[in-house]
């Protein structure tokens, strides 16, 4: 979010569970508990509604636990706008015929049309939410589909790298984090 609001979007963040947490995002500071930062007044939160995917909108960005994939998985069955699609989430899951699937594979499983990119890197939310110098690739078979999305979220603190290997980047970000595991628990 803060990118998009630093380059001058418009932009609206839902929450379908949370309601703790959007109340506090509502309040006239905006004050985010995790990032421990106070959010531009420019965005707007908003309750998750199933309708909310009927607007016009430039980019739509999925930012929810592996858990919640399946969720917006159901909800994207019917949608049939081309929308350009941000995947944050990593992981890999089991299909029901045990099958290692990614999650863009988990968001189109319903809807083979939908314009999924994926975005991974070595970049956490609270050093992106300081503006701290962080770098990610987005990836999408189509690589000026992974440009476009990087026009928007762009800025001086966060650089973007493209691939069309949307299910390599996929693999290695999730195999990245057991690394990261074992290396701290050691």
């Amino acid at each position: 979010s803060i990118p998009l609001l630093d380059n001058n979007h418009k932009v609206t963040l839902t929450e379908p569970y949370n309601f703790k947490l959007l109340k506090k995002l509502n309040l006239k500071d905006k004050f985010h508990p995790a990032l421990k930062i106070n959010l531009s007044n420019k965005l707007i939160t908003i309750k998750f509604v199933p309708e909310i995917l009927t607007n016009n909108w430039d980019l739509i960005v999925i930012a929810v636990s592996s858990i919640g994939i399946d969720l917006i998985s159901k909800q994207l069955e019917n949608f049939k706008k081309k929308t350009p699609i941000l995947v944050l989430t990593k992981g890999l899951k089991l299909d029901e015929t045990k099958k290692i699937i990614t999650m863009s594979e988990q968001i189109k499983k319903n809807n083979k049309k939908l314009n999924v990119s994926v975005l991974k890197g070595p970049c956490l939310a609270k050093e992106l939410a300081k503006k701290i110098k962080s770098y990610t690739v987005i990836a999408n078979k189509n690589i000026r589909a992974a440009k476009k999305i990087g026009k928007l979220i762009s800025t001086t603190y966060y650089k973007t790298e493209y691939s069309s290997d949307v299910k390599g980047v996929e693999f290695s970000s999730a195999i990245k984090n057991i690394y990261s595991m074992i290396i701290g628990s050691g």
